[in-house]
């Protein structure tokens, strides 16, 4: 059975790698929505953090369930949209459902039974 060690030993790799690219990514996208100040004059920041999260997707998207995904982009254009209306208090709100979701996502990507789950 030195063939199930191997392909349980190279399972256990590809969990880690998977949980550190996710972790490594939501936790970029993170930092640069925590950076920007929650006012409407950011718009452009967070078109640009929308746009980068779009070039990540394609390594979040691979064990991240699209509900999740779903909660994230949400959050993104209900953000974007506050501040193309110049709804402050929107902003604020969005802001910090961006950043709960994206909590839960880097809650996620740890590796243990929550993250393999």
């Amino acid at each position: 059975t030195i063939g199930a060690t191997i392909i349980l030993v190279l399972l256990i790799i590809a969990i880690g790698l998977n949980a550190y690219a996710l972790d490594y990514n939501i936790n970029e996208i993170y930092k640069s929505v925590i950076k920007v100040e929650a006012s409407p004059e950011y718009k452009n920041s967070f078109e640009e953090i929308f746009d980068d999260y779009m070039r990540r997707e394609k390594f979040i998207c691979l064990t991240v369930s699209h509900s999740d995904l779903s909660e994230i982009e949400g959050a993104f254009a209900e953000l974007i949209g506050a501040a193309e209306a110049g709804d402050e208090e929107g902003v604020i709100i969005a802001k910090s459902r961006l950043t709960n979701a994206l909590t839960h996502l880097r809650r996620l990507s740890v590796i243990g039974i929550e993250g393999i789950l």
